[in-house]
C-alpha cells in the first residue's frame, strides 16, 4: 500500500528527501494546471510550481500532519499566485466582457455576475475607452486583493481556474456549503466595492 501524503511529508520532515521527491511527482502536473489557471503563461506556472515546492520544502519542519497535505500545498500555490498578481499590476486580471454564473443560495438560485460593461470589438479602441478600461481592471484587481483570504481563494480559484464547488471544497479541505457561502459574500463584498 502506498504511503500517504501527509506519512511522505512527515517522513521528509524527519530529514527522508526521497520521500519529498515523491510528493513532487504526485503533484508536479496538477500543480501546474492549477496554477496555469490564474497566470495563464506555461512558463510562469512552471516556475511557479518549483518555487512552491522550494518553499514547501524550506517549511517541512513546520508543517502538521493533521493538516491535509493537498490544502497546504495548495495554499502554498495559491499565496504565489496572489505575489504574482501584485507583481503585475499593470497586466488585467480579467477581461472586460467576462460575466460568470454562481449559485449562491443553498436552494440553488443562481446569478449572473457581470464585473463590467461589454465593449464593443473594435480593433482600434479610442484613448479614453482604453484609460477606462485600465481604471475598471485597477478598481477590480484592488477589489479583488482587498477580500480576505477565504474569500479571494473561492473567487479565484472558480472564476479564474473554472473550479466547480466541490473541487474547491476538496482543495480546501471544507463543505462545499462553506464554499458557497464564502462564494456568496465575496461577490457581495465585490459588487458594493464596484
Amino acid at each position: 500500500m502506498k504511503p500517504s501524503d501527509e506519512e511522505l511529508m512527515t517522513s521528509c520532515s524527519r530529514g527522508k528527501s526521497e520521500a519529498f521527491a515523491t510528493l513532487m511527482r504526485r503533484y508536479q502536473d496538477r500543480l501546474t494546471k492549477y496554477i496555469n489557471g490564474f497566470v495563464k503563461n506555461d512558463d510562469l506556472a512552471k516556475d511557479l510550481t518549483q518555487e512552491t515546492f522550494l518553499r514547501a520544502y524550506r517549511s517541512r519542519e513546520s508543517y502538521e500532519p493533521k493538516a491535509r497535505f493537498a490544502a497546504w500545498i495548495y495554499r502554498i500555490a495559491t499565496n504565489l499566485c496572489y505575489d504574482e498578481f501584485r507583481k503585475r499590476r499593470s497586466s488585467p486580471i480579467m477581461s472586460l466582457n467576462t460575466t460568470f454564473t454562481v449559485q449562491i443560495t443553498e436552494k440553488g438560485d443562481e446569478e449572473t455576475f457581470e464585473l463590467y460593461e461589454q465593449l464593443p470589438d473594435n480593433s482600434v479602441i479610442p484613448p479614453d475607452v482604453e484609460i477606462e478600461k485600465d481604471e475598471q481592471r485597477a478598481r477590480l484587481r484592488t477589489a479583488i486583493e482587498s477580500l480576505s483570504e477565504k474569500h479571494r481563494t473561492v473567487i479565484l480559484m472558480h472564476v479564474y481556474k473554472g473550479m466547480e464547488y466541490a473541487e474547491i471544497a476538496k482543495q480546501l479541505g471544507c463543505s462545499v456549503g462553506t464554499v458557497k457561502s464564502r462564494m456568496h459574500y465575496a461577490i457581495k463584498s465585490l459588487k458594493q466595492m464596484l
